[in-house]
Parts: C-alpha cells; structure tokens; sequence
C-alpha cells in the first residue's frame, strides 16, 4: 500500500521559477490520482499529502509550501561546495570521448549534488523551457542517462517553448466573454495568430516579449483579459493549475508538441509505480 510507512515519497523539484513548480506538483498529482482512480485505489485520494512531499535541496519544517524547490541559479555555488569524502568533486570534463558541453556539466552537477545528500530524495524533478530551441533537451537527457544518483529516479519535464504554453493547452472556455478572447486572438489585427494557441500551443513563443505570440502574453490574455506578458503571480498560480490542469486527456491531445505528452507519461511510468505497486490493471 504505497511507500514505506516510514515516511513520505519525497519528490525534490529543481525549477526555474514558480510556474514551473506549480506545474510539476500538480500533473504530479493530478496523474497520480487519475491512476489510483483507475487501479480503484480512490483510498490514495485522502492520504497522498501523506503519501508524497514534494522538497527542494535542504528544506526544513518551516520552509512554506512556494518555497519547496530548488533553483537552477543554485547549481554552480552548491556544487562548488559539495564535499565526497572531504574532496571536491571533479567531473570528467568528456562525454562519450568528446568534450562536454557548459549544459551537459550543469545538469551533472545537479544530478550528482542531489544524489550526494544524506538523504537523497526518492525522485527528482527537472524542468527546463526549451525557450523555443528543443536542442536544450538533448544535454538534460545525456545528464539523466549518465547519472550515477540511484536510487534516485530522474524525471524531465521540459515545456516547449515555455510553461505557460502547458497552461495555455488546458484553456476551455467558459462563458461568452472567454470564446470572445479566444476569438480576438485569432481575428483582432494587433492580436492575430493565426493558429488557435490552445490547439496548437507549441507554436507559442517565449521570445521577444512583445510578440502578439508570447506565451505568457497569450495565458493571461485568455484568463484575465490582460494583454501583457509577465508571469502569473504566485496568488493566481492555485486557481491556474486547479481551473487548466485538471482535464490530463486535453492536454495530452492538445500538447503533444509542447514536450507534455512525454512528461505525463514519464509521471506515470516512473512516478505512480512508486506509490502504486503492482502491475496496472488491463486495458482490455
């Protein structure tokens, strides 16, 4: 029944910013409990807070939900500091022969400070926007295949062109004024597309800002009618993820291009066997 009455599954989430972090809790447990569902374990549904913490390097009890991450700024400086017995660590500056990459090394570096821990967490979280390039992906995959952090479990979550294209994805809506905005993306002549972003959000961008494209500018304009492009704040993140994030098979139908399709399946793949041991139950 889950994992070990012990304690939690820890599940550490090393993010670029809030969004990110809101996304990779909630798909986490939304998936989670979508699948319990389905193995009829609906018992999982009031115990999962109990059953999986999400952390960032070295929380402690005080350390408030928002700030259970750890930030991809941080790399360099801990990893300078990281003691294996009373050393340094030095990493193999090649891959495969080759020179690696600054991109390669850091993602390394990650791998290997969470690995090193005194007590490592279950599972690990990356996230990284592709920022409208996908070869960003290819370093962050050579990392997790070269890891040496068991029993660690490493899992990828790499939004293209950005995070709020996921959110986006999500996006049904409403009431008249919400098909309204929609609309006004694909007609009004400063705002026009040409495409429809919540089918098609991997064509949303992340730069420049100022692009009737940008992702951000786009998720706020459908929800708020604003038509700026800054991040959510972090009071709106809840309703976001509670109102965008629920439906898991419009995403996939909808994100398959936006590198979400492959997270959902890495949660359920890596992730849900951890609290839900067994074999599925058959699809037939």
């Amino acid at each position: 029944m889950g994992p070990d009455p012990g304690g939690p599954l820890r599940v550490a989430l090393a993010c670029e910013d809030q969004a990110q972090r809101a996304l990779l809790m909630h798909l986490s447990r939304n998936v989670v409990l979508k699948e319990a569902h389905r193995r009829q374990a609906d018992w999982l549904a009031d115990t999962l807070d109990q059953q999986m913490a999400f952390c960032g390097l070295k929380d402690h009890a005080e350390t408030p939900e928002h700030l259970r991450f750890y930030h991809h700024d941080h790399i360099a400086k801990d990893f300078g500091e990281l003691r294996i017995g009373g050393r340094p660590v030095r990493l193999n500056a090649l891959r495969e022969g080759r020179p690696a990459g600054p991109e390669a090394q850091r993602w390394r570096r990650l791998t290997i400070l969470f690995g090193a821990q005194p007590s490592p967490p279950d599972v690990l979280m990356i996230a990284l926007d592709t920022d409208g390039h996908p070869e960003r992906r290819e370093a962050l995959q050579a990392a997790r295949s070269e890891a040496s952090t068991a029993p660690i479990a490493v899992i990828l979550a790499t939004p293209h062109p950005e995070a709020e294209a996921w959110f986006v994805a999500g996006f049904e809506p409403l009431d008249g004024e919400e098909a309204a905005r929609l609309d006004a993306l694909r007609k009004d002549r400063d705002k026009k597309l040409n495409f429809i972003p919540t089918e098609e959000p991997h064509r949303l961008t992340a730069h420049p800002n100022d692009a009737p494209t940008d992702a951000k500018r786009v998720l706020r304009f459908l929800m708020f009618g604003d038509y700026t492009s800054r991040a959510p704040e972090l009071s709106e993140l809840p309703d976001l993820c509670e109102r965008l994030l629920g439906d898991l098979d419009r995403l996939t139908r909808r994100s398959a291009a936006t590198y979400l399709g492959e997270f959902l399946r890495e949660l359920r793949e890596i992730l849900v066997p951890l609290l839900l041991p067994g074999p599925p139950p058959s699809s037939s």
